[in-house]
């Protein structure tokens, strides 16, 4: 089994790469532009499509030529499967779904409601994905992961930006602090993506929700970090709304398709991304 993974360097291919290594898969990180990958000669058995631009920003320029990139990078990983055969395994977002105030977990067969330019781009990824595979017969499995966290992760996510102000002794600001979400450790994840190379190998294209199906409201994870870390912290909360938000996985189909469950609970989890503390 020969892997190439995009974006090896970042949050999520720091994590996996040693994974792979360690289970003998041979792993080849591609580092150059992501568009240049359907004309890279090396073949593999399995892409691992990680590289993304974030679109955080909600001004549309910014968040077109994010999105842009992303859809570009896709087509050229697809033009890279179908030239070698090989299956796809693509990381996308709960955030392509819409969010919601019933008290129910989201399912694969949910229709979309993308939030923000980083939610449309990744569904417009997972369409062209799942377009070639059909087209050209390779297998592509689609992750669309919840709430990632963990060691490493950088700025502009919840629990990284909370850890920040925790360890900069800064008050903490909560945007959506009623927000009832579903926080998968980094560690889970790659035990995600790791199954889900012997599906890829398949042809056809899949879908699973990669999430705990657990939700936390989001001034909860503050208070928890806090206790933590064992620091008392001004909070800030911003976007008040008496209406709850929910973005929960349903994800009963990872548990019977790819033999995956969520391990790490979130207190665990949230004490290893504190300076200091050991992974366990």
């Amino acid at each position: 089994m020969r892997v190439l993974v995009t974006g090896a360097r970042g949050f999520l291919g720091s994590t996996l790469v040693p994974l792979l290594r360690e289970r003998g898969i041979e792993t080849v990180p591609f580092d150059g532009d992501v568009k240049d990958i359907a004309s890279f000669a090396d073949p593999a058995d399995i892409v691992i499509h990680l590289a993304a631009r974030q679109a955080r920003d909600e001004n549309p320029g910014p968040g077109v030529e994010a999105l842009k990139a992303n859809v570009l990078g896709v087509q050229a990983v697809t033009e890279y499967a179908r030239r070698f055969s090989c299956g796809v395994v693509f990381p996308s977002t709960c955030a392509v779904y819409g969010a919601t105030a019933e008290n129910r977990r989201l399912r694969e067969v949910d229709p979309p409601g993308p939030r923000g330019w980083n939610g449309l781009g990744k569904l417009l990824s997972e369409e062209t994905l799942s377009f070639a595979a059909g087209l050209h017969g390779f297998g592509a499995i689609i992750l669309r992961l919840f709430n990632v966290y963990g060691v490493g992760q950088p700025r502009g996510y919840l629990v990284s930006d909370l850890v920040h102000a925790l360890t900069a002794r800064e008050p903490i600001r909560l945007r959506n602090p009623r927000a009832i979400l579903d926080f998968v450790h980094v560690d889970d994840v790659c035990e995600a993506i790791l199954l889900a190379i012997p599906l890829a190998a398949r042809p056809g294209a899949q879908t699973f929700n990669i999430g705990t199906g657990k939700g936390t409201a989001v001034a909860d994870v503050a208070r928890m970090l806090a206790g933590l870390a064992g620091a008392g912290r001004e909070m800030i909360e911003e976007g008040l709304s008496g209406e709850e938000i929910r973005v929960v996985a349903d994800p009963s189909a990872a548990e019977r398709r790819l033999q995956w469950t969520a391990r790490k609970d979130l207190v665990t989890g949230l004490a290893e991304t504190l300076p200091g503390r050991d992974r366990r």
